[in-house]
């Protein structure tokens, strides 16, 4: 299992891998079985980019048209175009986080970050 800490707007999170899995882990609190209270989930407007191992490569901020997702590098390629390192570029997303472990950098190698 591999796991990383992010914060995003002043908030914690964790992004877990597991059997090829990525998920993102939204702290909460337990309440007594009785509680009918709605309680609010906030979800990071965030894009999780992977390996298709479900490895975390990088982590950018969604548009005003995004909406949580997880998908493969690939995927951000060949369906959106998105672009992180150049501000004024059309479709351009903000680089949150970058994993910086052996596993990933060397798949980093051949995306430029920035």
């Amino acid at each position: 299992m591999k796991k990383i800490s992010i914060e995003v707007d002043g908030k914690s999170y964790l992004i877990v891998t597991k059997d090829e899995k990525t998920e993102l882990g939204i702290k909460g609190h337990t309440t007594p079985e009785k509680d009918e209270e709605t309680h609010e989930i906030y979800v990071p407007n965030i894009l999780i980019i992977t390996r298709k191992n479900a490895d975390v490569l990088f982590v950018l901020r969604g548009g005003g048209n995004d909406s949580f997702a997880i998908m493969i590098a690939q995927d951000l390629y060949d369906k959106f175009q998105y672009q992180w390192f150049e501000p004024l570029a059309d479709n351009y997303r903000e680089l949150l986080y970058v994993n910086e472990a052996d596993y990933a950098k060397k798949n980093l190698q051949n995306i430029q970050l920035g």
